[in-house]
């Protein structure tokens, strides 16, 4: 069985990080982890460097695109917390990115997506449905309150 050979090229690191760049956004972490594999650390951080210096890299871009893309599948806060530390995003960041966020809004969007027209009279249809938010990652008081906009709704109608 063969050896991957490590190496130390900067260039060749930087090559490597530009065009997984050119596809999508990545975090420095999801960076590094991928070019480990064949390049040294050193190396690798210096590419890093290079690639946030010219701005090709950012991890506030980063957070912002998956702030949107949790946003727009209908998750809480809990989610992008986890898939952000996942990612490596430092806790400042994401702190940052979700106060300006009403997850209130998304929580009933959510609802509203999912029951469509259904009423939501009985106590175990309203158990669920707060299961169900619980689930995408809402907190409580968002859960509540959507719920509350939710059956509002339902009773003008």
């Amino acid at each position: 069985m063969q050896s991957i050979e490590i190496s130390k090229d900067v260039a060749l690191a930087y090559n490597a990080m530009l065009r997984l760049l050119t596809r999508r956004e990545y975090s420095s972490l999801e960076l590094k982890q991928k070019l480990y594999q064949k390049y040294e650390q050193e190396t690798v951080n210096k590419a890093l460097l290079i690639c946030q210096e010219r701005n090709y890299q950012s991890d506030s871009r980063y957070c912002e695109m998956l702030l949107n893309h949790i946003k727009n599948s209908y998750y809480g806060p809990i989610k992008f917390q986890a898939d952000a530390i996942k990612k490596g995003l430092t806790s400042d960041l994401i702190k940052e990115s979700i106060v300006d966020v009403d997850w209130i809004a998304i929580a009933y969007a959510a609802l509203v997506k999912k029951y469509k027209d259904i009423e939501l009279v009985d106590f175990a249809a309203k158990q669920k449905a707060l299961a169900y938010l619980a689930r995408r990652g809402f907190l409580k008081n968002h859960c509540y309150e959507a719920l509350a906009q939710f059956c509002d709704r339902s009773k003008k109608n």
